[in-house]
């Protein structure tokens, strides 16, 4: 994912987690106010009920706020991945999520919360269906695009195509040209793995 897709799922994230935040510190009594006025929206009518949680309630806002911290992180985690496997793992999880949420929601007497989470999974899927991260080949085209070029073969970091030079070395290899495609190809790894760690490191800040 890249682009404007990643910097809308970025910001999706700090949002989450903001939120997750929000709910986790409604366990303190002094910092329940936020979370008891999203309880007041999602249950209509707005009545200004509840007025106070019970400690059952604020262990639940503390498991679900640690929930949802979790959702942030990993999706930042995986903004650099171009696995389709693992997207797809997370959106069919979202999805199932949704489900059982909403539905019980709409039956404990909250639909409003079953709006505000359609409004969550949809500003999710936006950039995840819109990058192509669901798909194999769309993963792959952008993480080939994400890849910087050998100058001096043309070949990508990653071992993409290899040039016309490399198929002549395979027709007809020798003991040098065997010994610098070994050193290549150690350079390469070593290149991608300091460009993969700083990609990881700045992906929630870049």
């Amino acid at each position: 994912m890249s682009g404007l897709w990643k910097n809308w799922m970025r910001v999706w994230c700090w949002a989450t987690l903001a939120f997750g935040g929000v709910l986790a510190a409604a366990a303190v009594p002094a910092h329940e106010g936020p979370t008891l006025g999203f309880y007041d929206l999602v249950t209509w009518p707005i009545d200004g009920a509840p007025a106070t949680f019970d400690p059952i309630a604020r262990f639940t806002c503390g498991v679900l706020g640690a929930v949802m911290i979790g959702w942030a992180l990993t999706i930042f985690a995986l903004l650099p991945v171009a696995d389709a496997r693992a997207w797809r793992s997370f959106t069919g999880a979202m999805m199932i999520g949704y489900v059982i949420d909403s539905t019980v929601s709409v039956t404990a007497g909250a639909p409003g919360n079953a709006v505000s989470n359609t409004v969550f999974l949809a500003l999710f899927l936006i950039p995840v269906l819109a990058s192509g991260v669901l798909s194999a080949r769309g993963a792959q085209m952008r993480a080939a695009s994400k890849r910087p070029l050998d100058r001096a073969t043309g070949a990508s970091l990653g071992g993409g195509d290899r040039t016309g030079m490399d198929r002549d070395r395979d027709d007809q290899p020798d003991h040098a040209d065997k010994k610098a495609d070994h050193v290549q190809g150690r350079d390469r790894v070593l290149v991608g793995f300091q460009i993969s760690g700083r990609l990881v490191a700045g992906d929630a800040f870049g």
